[in-house]
């Protein structure tokens, strides 16, 4: 459904596009706002996609073609975490 939302919203940003040289002046300020208001909707809708993914533990990283698996990836960055504060000696408060 997410993926459905984000297509629609790509093609109505991509319409606002074409239509800007068709825009008179006084409406402009209303069409930029509106691709503003869609490249932000577009922003949320992947940052919902993403803390979903990685709720359900299927995050997946398109840039290196991996799964991730997240909650191992939290455990390891708390043990370094704490062998670093007890190698260190950092106090903890």
């Amino acid at each position: 459904m997410m993926e459905s939302i984000d297509d629609y919203s790509r093609f109505t940003q991509s319409t606002l596009k074409e239509l800007e040289g068709y825009v008179m002046p006084e409406g402009r300020p209303i069409v930029d706002d509106c691709s503003n208001e869609m490249r932000k909707t577009r922003y949320r809708i992947r940052d919902y996609r993403d803390i979903y993914d990685i709720s359900e533990n299927a995050f997946f990283d398109g840039q290196h073609n991996r799964r991730v698996d997240v909650r191992s990836s939290l455990r390891e960055i708390e043990n370094a975490a704490a062998n670093d504060i007890q190698k260190y000696e950092i106090e903890v408060t």
